[in-house]
């Protein structure tokens, strides 16, 4: 049977944000019954390299946050590109992707994470946008999936 997109995922969190003199992190958003969350960016047009870097948390709010290790590949589409590119995952331990083809573009990004990749007792997530040092709007959107979600209709998230 097939399954429309929001009986099968949820949509976890929207935030625009303007990168334009700080760094922006997201709220903290829930991977708690997902088997899988995507953090999907898109940027407006700058002249300014992308910069994401992604925690891990036990709490929703407070805490010591530790390094989210992107252990899968990701995609990226820049401009006017008709498909998106497969890049593989960085070097070990790394939680930060820094990508020049953004700089004067505008692009798109998707990156998956397990959860169980997380740390015990870690159920929350987050992204850290860098200050591209130029006028940038980002737009920032996690979509959890797993078999335990029940249709996003039926749900308070």
């Amino acid at each position: 049977m097939n399954n429309l997109f929001l009986e099968k995922n949820q949509v976890k969190q929207g935030l625009l944000l303007d990168l334009n003199g700080e760094n922006r992190t997201t709220a903290r958003v829930s991977i708690e019954k997902s088997q899988r969350i995507a953090c999907i960016v898109s940027l407006a047009s700058a002249a300014a390299d992308f910069t994401i870097a992604f925690q891990q948390h036990i709490l929703a709010a407070a805490g010591t946050p530790a390094n989210l290790e992107i252990k899968l590949p990701y995609f990226k589409k820049i401009d006017d590109d008709t498909a998106f590119t497969k890049v593989a995952a960085p070097s070990s331990t790394a939680h930060t992707v820094t990508d020049d083809d953004a700089n004067g573009a505008v692009a798109y990004y998707v990156f998956e994470f397990d959860a169980d990749q997380l740390a015990e007792g870690r159920k929350y997530i987050s992204a850290t946008i860098t200050d591209p040092a130029a006028a940038r709007l980002a737009n920032v959107q996690f979509i959890a999936y797993g078999d335990n979600i029940a249709p996003m209709y039926d749900k308070v998230v």
